[in-house]
């Protein structure tokens, strides 16, 4: 699970304050995504496209 995230992480360029924020989150939000708690089948499109808020309570 972590090597999938992490070669996804590859096309997400490393960069000054706000995209490290954004790969901090999208790390965060696609390890849930494919956790054995998931709830449901989420693909790494599904991740960025969610609304804003619709984070969870946890972030």
């Amino acid at each position: 699970m972590r090597e999938k995230v992490k070669n996804e992480m590859l096309h997400i360029p490393r960069g000054d304050g706000p995209q490290m924020d954004f790969r901090m989150l999208y790390w965060k939000l696609r390890m849930q995504s494919l956790g054995k708690k998931a709830a449901g089948r989420e693909t790494k499109a599904d991740v960025i496209k969610r609304p804003k808020g619709g984070y969870g309570k946890n972030i």
